[in-house]
């Protein structure tokens, strides 16, 4: 075989090894965080004022497909704590990141979850996370919601989205 032959098919070969050796794969046995990057998102809902953080560094995450399933959990805010557009005065706005934090460390200690960001609107926070496997996580809040041992009201929903179109307005 010519040298200059044999040099083209080594490196076609050596080419092909590293774009089959980088190409995106699940970590096996770790569950894969970006770096979180935080950015603040403003709109409008329903003519009322919108605003969040979501950690932008999903935005072109890779194992999206691993956790295919988004959980929106929707915590009521109380009225007294809120401003007339429905956003929260700052005591409420605190009083609901304890509460989102009491939650995500429940449901990170029932498997891999990727919390992306919340929403404040309407007098809600809204939280959105994706998991790999809801079971566990669907029984957790239905367990919560049925004990009525909350200490908020809230409603939640978990769908199959393995696009990530929930959040893709978030993230840009």
């Amino acid at each position: 075989m010519p040298t200059l032959l044999r040099y083209s098919l080594l490196t076609i070969i050596a080419c092909l090894f590293l774009a089959c050796s980088s190409a995106p794969k699940k970590p096996e046995g770790k569950y894969f965080y970006p770096p979180e990057f935080f950015s603040v998102f403003q709109g409008e809902l329903n003519k009322k004022p919108t605003v969040g953080s979501f950690n932008v560094g999903y935005k072109d995450y890779n194992y999206r497909e691993a956790y295919p399933w988004c959980l929106k959990l929707a915590f009521k805010l109380d009225k007294k704590g809120l401003f007339p557009n429905d956003l929260p005065m700052q005591p409420e706005s605190d009083s609901a990141y304890a509460l989102e934090s009491e939650y995500l460390v429940r449901i990170r200690s029932l498997g891999p979850a990727h919390f992306i960001g919340h929403l404040f609107n309407d007098g809600y926070i809204d939280i959105y996370v994706y998991l790999e496997k809801p079971d566990a996580v669907r029984a957790y809040l239905q367990a919560r919601q049925n004990s009525h041992n909350s200490r908020r009201e809230f409603e939640f929903e978990i769908v199959n989205d393995p696009e990530w179109s929930s959040v893709r307005r978030f993230l840009k």
